[in-house]
């Protein structure tokens, strides 16, 4: 198993195959799989929002994480439309 950066980028990368379903053979994985794989990607996000509600620029969120701009953008995105709240509101929900 990886560990430190490398694992935390396998995981990243893993999480954005399966959010664009671009992943070989994604329709494959057992039930199992897939749900570790929903797991780690909502944990992700829980990070990501922390991070954004203490003040974190995107740019630096994206290179704290090894993540895309563009990705982190659409986390936040995400964290906003499901609470109903804007980036410098995150904290109180989190």
């Amino acid at each position: 198993m990886l560990k430190g950066k490398d694992g935390l980028r396998g995981i990243r990368q893993s999480v954005e195959a399966f959010q664009k379903g671009r992943a070989t053979g994604m329709n494959k994985l057992d039930e199992r799989t897939k749900a570790r794989i929903e797991f780690v990607r909502k944990k992700l996000i829980n990070v990501l929002a922390k991070l954004a509600a203490f003040g974190m620029r995107n740019a630096e969120i994206a290179e704290k994480l090894h993540m895309s701009l563009s990705g982190v953008k659409q986390a936040i995105r995400i964290v906003s439309e499901k609470t109903g709240v804007g980036r410098d509101e995150f904290a109180a929900f989190l």
